[in-house]
């Protein structure tokens, strides 16, 4: 049996949930915490850009992490200033509730250094009109550890 847990993080008026399956039994003490690792840096991460909070999501991504994003139309991007464009101008005026469920996550260990994790992400949130929405991505995100520090070096949502 595969039990499920839910962990959320919340600030003012909006929240990242993940919802991920137990995977202990099948990894070693070593790997499950290193995987919890992984999925507790895409959680802060999220939870960034949830916020608005710029400043913790440019110590969560490298300098020159890349990105492919449906807003980059096919095109590798550098993520930092790429993404700053909504920070400044987007994130601060949809001040609406949100909630960010990450669902599932799957942890490539990729060596001491390096992981991949796969997820599926479902963003709820309220328009003007107060009406919910749901966006549902795929996503793929490179962590490294850098510097003693992992960072984000990679990410490809569609």
């Amino acid at each position: 049996m595969v039990d499920k847990y839910i962990r959320t993080a919340t600030a003012s008026s909006s929240a990242v949930t993940v919802v991920t399956t137990n995977l202990d039994d099948y990894l070693s003490p070593s790997e499950s915490a290193f995987k919890q690792t992984i999925v507790s840096l895409t959680e802060q991460l999220l939870a960034s850009v949830a916020f608005s909070d710029y400043e913790s999501y440019r110590q969560l991504v490298d300098e020159n992490a890349t990105c492919f994003e449906p807003e980059t139309q096919g095109n590798v991007m550098r993520a930092l200033e790429f993404n700053k464009f909504y920070f400044d101008n987007v994130l601060p005026k949809n001040n609406k509730v949100v909630n960010i469920c990450v669902l599932n996550p799957y942890v490539h260990i990729l060596g001491s250094e390096g992981a991949c994790i796969a997820y599926t992400r479902f963003t709820q949130y309220l328009d003007r009109n107060e009406l919910p929405h749901t966006v549902k991505t795929e996503e793929t995100r490179i962590w490294r550890l850098k510097d003693d520090r992992w960072v984000n070096v990679h990410f490809h949502h569609s």
